[in-house]
């Protein structure tokens, strides 16, 4: 029982450290795949076209 509090006592720290880094890269290389995926554009022009689309559809109809 003295051997398992010492290991816990000198663990402790670094398992949590351990698993905060693991869940820190495997959500960067998730953000980093679905850029991939997306063909890494940002959606900025998208949503300025489609603003500027929406402007001259109201310029149009009365």
């Amino acid at each position: 029982m003295i051997w398992r509090s010492t290991i816990r006592q000198w663990l402790g720290p670094w398992v949590g450290v351990a698993i905060v880094i693991a869940l820190a890269g495997g959500l960067f290389w998730m953000a980093a795949k679905h850029a991939e995926r997306a063909g890494g554009a940002s959606p900025a022009p998208a949503v300025g076209e489609a603003m500027s689309k929406a402007a001259r559809q109201r310029v149009l109809t009365p």
